[in-house]
């Protein structure tokens, strides 16, 4: 073809491609710069801050104010309304007897929950923000593990003694035990505490990540 021929809109796509090369080459200057110490990603000058450490700092933040005042609260009460509320439908008879499945269940069982302790070390990844993060680090990882262990217990025992072992839903045994006895608004507020859990997860992971 002759070498003066010009492809329609051929300026418009020169240009499009000089534009993403320069923004490709504004993404490489900018993950090229060192990284900030302290503060999530804040460098300790300001004169040495970035717009990339800025918004990694302030989305960070955002997602642990999230986590703090609104999701996890919302979980923690969701478990202690299950517990006080469930403790009055409460039978002790359905808690004989009390290892249906002997040592071999415990033990299955055992194997199982150990896989709902995974992510607790996400707790270090915020060490930058500790004052005293030797201290209150392990503090906090141990704290949170026997917190939620007390709960796991509180919960298992309730549940077990509001439904006979044999009949709770293996899908959604702890809001199926309250529609068994026609509390529908308290079964709606445990799953959606538990899809708040799931949410408050994936926003951890994103966190830690």
């Amino acid at each position: 073809p002759s070498p003066n021929l010009r492809f329609p809109h051929k300026d418009h796509l020169d240009r499009n491609i000089a534009v993403v090369g320069r923004v490709v080459q504004g993404i490489e200057k900018l993950s090229s710069l060192p990284r900030g110490t302290g503060n999530l990603g804040f460098y300790e000058k300001p004169e040495q801050r970035t717009p990339i450490t800025a918004i990694d700092a302030g989305f960070k933040r955002a997602l642990a104010t999230i986590l703090d005042s609104n999701i996890t609260t919302f979980i923690a009460a969701a478990v202690l309304f299950f517990i006080g509320a469930g403790a009055v439908y409460v039978k002790p008879e359905n808690w004989d007897p009390f290892t249906p499945y002997g040592w071999s269940g415990v033990m299955g069982a055992a194997g199982v929950v150990f896989f709902a302790y995974i992510g607790f070390d996400a707790v270090s990844t915020t060490a930058e923000e500790a004052k005293n993060p030797q201290r209150d680090l392990p503090i906090g990882i141990i704290a949170s593990l026997v917190v939620c262990t007390i709960l796991y217990l509180a919960v298992g025992a309730v549940l077990t003694g509001m439904v006979p072992y044999y009949k709770i839903d293996p899908n959604a045994g702890v809001s199926s035990a309250f529609t068994e006895r026609n509390l529908g608004w308290a079964a709606f507020i445990i799953s959606a505490a538990g899809v708040a859990g799931i949410t408050s997860v994936l926003l951890v992971m994103m966190l830690s990540g």
